[in-house]
């Protein structure tokens, strides 16, 4: 993470009052805006990971540094987002523009230390003391503890299936959107592609194209639904479906099916009511073995359809910490001296 300093200072006493007072500030705030229901009940984050109260006060100057340097990053990216926006207006051409914009999926706590001799090469030759996190010279980022919060109220994050992992915010803004409107309705990147199409007024080419085979698309244009023609872009029966190293979901209408390896997850399918519990905090699968049996059903159709590969174990594949190892970084680098004084 790098970022300007004069944008890191806007934020630098922002994060130190922890994980848990921002992640009850921002439900708080959630609720108020209507975007969660009063009663959703929030994932305070995996036992693996300390309290913030049981930080030494080095490693919470530190983390809080951390997210500053994030912080500035995404303020850095709103005003350039301006300049382009201002840059349209002034061409006359704001009014011609469709702009849909989302986060990737999930705030991510992995911790790329973990990969091949990355950590050596880190502490070795980088500089992720705590006033120069964020500058020329660091390698930092901001872990499993930040990245729970930014996932509130939602369970884990980036590599999981959970929500926290794969739901993440968006903003359609263009001719025929309706304005103003909070929507909550279950969209997938695949209906960018749809949308794009039938706002252009042209087509897929469905199976092939110049006498090559492509594949079919599977989202569904988003159009009617951002217009408020429609009340929602699936019927209960359509089925959307993702795996990611060993990690595996499926949701169809307000049911949703969840495999994720221990200790994050129970070596099993989970079932959910997301209409009625959105953080996944009760797992109906013992309570519901009709349900969870029509959609593991569901789940090998698009298993066949897709071709996903279901490979016993990868999710424990080494170096697969998803962010166990961050606080022994943490710990060391919170003690670094800047290298020059070294």
């Amino acid at each position: 993470m790098h970022a300007h300093d004069v944008d890191i200072a806007r934020y630098e006493q922002r994060y130190k009052d922890g994980y848990d007072a921002l992640r009850r500030e921002r439900l708080e705030r959630m609720k108020q805006l209507g975007l969660v229901a009063p009663d959703t009940p929030v994932f305070e984050g995996h036992p693996s990971w300390p309290k913030w109260d049981s930080l030494s006060e080095a490693e919470k100057a530190s983390e809080a540094r951390r997210m500053a340097v994030y912080a500035a990053m995404v303020d850095n990216m709103d005003q350039n987002i301006g300049r382009m926006l201002d840059y349209l207006k002034k061409t006359g051409q704001l009014d011609n523009t469709f702009i849909f914009f989302l986060s990737d999926n999930g705030a991510d706590g992995n911790s790329v230390y973990d990969v091949a001799r990355t950590r050596e090469w880190i502490h070795k030759d980088m500089d992720n003391s705590i006033a120069h996190i964020g500058k020329s010279g660091s390698y930092a980022e901001y872990g499993p503890g930040w990245a729970q919060v930014g996932s509130t109220p939602f369970r884990l994050y980036k590599s999981f299936m959970y929500e926290g992992g794969i739901a993440v915010p968006a903003i359609a803004w263009g001719p025929g959107v309706k304005r103003g409107a909070v929507k909550g309705a279950m969209a997938h990147v695949t209906d960018i592609a749809p949308t794009l199409y039938e706002l252009d007024g042209t087509r897929h080419p469905g199976t092939e194209y110049q006498g090559k085979p492509v594949l079919p698309l599977r989202g569904k244009s988003m159009l009617p639904y951002l217009q408020g023609k429609a009340v929602a872009l699936r019927g209960e029966a359509e089925t959307v479906g993702w795996e990611l190293g060993g990690r595996k979901a499926l949701r169809k209408g307000e049911w949703k099916i969840v495999f994720s390896n221990a200790p994050w997850g129970s070596n099993d399918w989970e079932l959910f009511n997301i209409a009625e519990d959105r953080s996944e905090s009760r797992n109906l699968a013992a309570s519901n073995p009709q349900k969870l049996g029509e959609m593991l059903v569901a789940w090998r159709d698009y298993v066949r359809e897709t071709g996903t590969l279901e490979i016993s174990g990868l999710a424990d594949r080494p170096g697969d910490s998803n962010g166990a190892r961050y606080y022994e970084d943490l710990k060391y680098e919170a003690t670094l001296e800047p290298r020059a004084a070294r």
